[in-house]
């Protein structure tokens, strides 16, 4: 569900507002956003709190932060603002052999991971076995496993490269839907201007990922 949103004029206001997100996301994208709302809103101070997808949301739902940015797949069961999608795929280690591996090994994150739950329902829907070889906090150390041909993970289709490719069709793997990057908030008057600063900096980059 999107809700509607309201414009905002950079103003001199002051406050403490808490943003939380996971760990990708508060590696990759938070830094940018937090320097250009600092720009903008220069007596604003940012607390920012790292964790799983659903951290994230139960920090929202009980007031602990007011703003949220996460990663989600399917249907938003809150009003949030989508920042952009890609899809999800199998990735591997190009000319690797984990994924001829039964029960098939996977790198993922913590439990509560969008990505990591989406991987292991799709695989339970096929009736494929598999076993969790490699857990990590980040996208970064699944990537570092899949480098080493220990497993197989589902992951953004941007952090494929020439290394690390689409898992090829003979695996037989289950399709997987795409990852969605959404932001909620509290409704504050600071929450709003920082998802009007998200809004307007991180919408172009969909027109790219999903390139």
């Amino acid at each position: 569900m999107t809700k509607r949103f309201r414009s905002f004029e950079p103003l001199h206001w002051r406050g403490l507002i808490a943003l939380a997100a996971p760990h990708d996301l508060g590696v990759s994208l938070v830094p940018g956003l937090l320097r250009r709302f600092a720009e903008t809103y220069p007596d604003v101070q940012v607390d920012v709190r790292l964790g799983t997808s659903d951290a994230v949301l139960r920090g929202l739902a009980n007031g602990s932060v007011n703003l949220a940015l996460f990663n989600d797949v399917g249907p938003s069961s809150l009003p949030t603002h989508d920042l952009f999608s890609e899809p999800l795929k199998w990735l591997a280690l190009d000319g690797g052999s984990a994924g001829q591996h039964d029960p098939l090994p996977l790198a993922v994150a913590q439990v509560g991971c969008a990505w990591r739950e989406a991987a292991l329902t799709s695989l339970q829907k096929a009736g494929r076995d598999y076993r969790v070889a490699y857990s990590s906090d980040t996208s970064m150390g699944q990537v570092a496993a899949l480098r080493a041909d220990l497993a197989i993970a589902a992951l953004p289709v941007s952090l494929s490269d020439r290394d690390l490719v689409e898992a090829p069709s003979h695996y037989g793997l289950p399709d997987l839907p795409s990852t969605h990057i959404r932001i909620a908030d509290d409704g504050s008057k600071l929450a709003g201007a920082f998802v009007a600063l998200a809004l307007a900096n991180l919408r172009p980059h969909a027109r790219v990922a999903a390139k």
